[in-house]
């Protein structure tokens, strides 16, 4: 889809778009293939959220109060690096995606177990009256969820505050992380609110906001999976000799003996790369 036509959906719809890419590689490589630029600064902005004008030569000027869409896709970890191409991780656009990983999963055998009918139908009937509703009302933490998230700011800025000087990319992707729990706790209401039939709620409960916490650290550790393959993908071939030594425990020493290198030269390539050395097993 042209980011033109993105807009004309938008426009019309009052429930967002859903982009799906079955290869999100193809997505990133469409991008600014007509206007060098114009389509990553209509996502970077459409992220987050802000009311929108497009003025288009060939028909009518939209305006868009309230844009909200959804970039869905697939991507195998030896090409995630495409993801951070020109220019994508210095100007935010990496830092927006979150990443799931089926870690370690195995396919199953055949079998004939069915999801329960019941289940199936409280699900389907939750998902149908959260899209049926119609939000107007801005949301506000309760006094109990207002602490819950004053400390969970404080300690997430304290994290970026203690790593500016740093070359890893813990001060890019947090604040976005800091974003989305907040979104996070606003959809879990939703669903909790849908799957009572209770009437709008204006607050965000301490519960809703727990949850959203623990959903955004699961997300964190598959940022940082993401971006370790897309800096491995990328690195030098000697800096993955090094992590390679490093996990069979090997001195810095002797690892600069065994790559006829100086120690000095060791310690630069681990600090030019730390994420590639933060894994447990290096």
């Amino acid at each position: 889809i042209t980011t033109e036509a993105l807009m004309k959906a938008l426009s019309i719809s009052d429930k967002g778009v859903l982009s799906y890419n079955d290869e999100l590689a193809g997505f990133f490589k469409s991008l600014n293939k007509y206007r060098k630029g114009s389509d990553t600064e209509a996502f970077l902005s459409l992220w987050s959220g802000v009311p929108t004008k497009v003025n288009r030569a060939s028909s009518e000027k939209l305006f868009i109060q309230s844009p909200f869409v959804s970039i869905l896709g697939g991507i195998q970890p030896k090409i995630l690096q495409d993801m951070a191409a020109d220019n994508n991780d210095a100007n935010g656009m990496l830092y927006r995606f979150l990443f799931v990983f089926d870690n370690d999963y195995l396919r199953p055998k055949w079998n004939e177990n069915d999801i329960p009918y019941e289940y199936i139908t409280s699900y389907e009937i939750m998902i149908k009256g959260l899209y049926n509703r119609t939000y107007e009302h801005e949301f506000v933490l309760s006094e109990d969820a207002k602490d819950v998230f004053r400390d969970y700011y404080n300690k997430q800025n304290k994290r970026i505050n203690d790593n500016k000087d740093a070359s890893n990319k813990v001060c890019e992707y947090l604040p976005k992380l800091i974003d989305y729990c907040a979104r996070f706790a606003i959809i879990i209401q939703c669903l909790q609110d849908a799957n009572e039939c209770v009437d709008y709620s204006k607050f965000i409960t301490s519960e809703s906001l727990q949850k959203a916490i623990k959903l955004t650290a699961y997300f964190e550790q598959n940022a940082k999976k993401a971006y370790q393959i897309i800096e491995k993908n990328s690195v030098p071939e000697i800096v993955l000799r090094i992590a390679d030594y490093k996990k069979q425990n090997m001195a810095v020493v002797k690892i600069a003996e065994k790559l006829k290198v100086s120690r000095k030269t060791v310690y630069k390539w681990i600090k030019k790369y730390p994420s590639i050395f933060e894994s447990d097993n290096v």
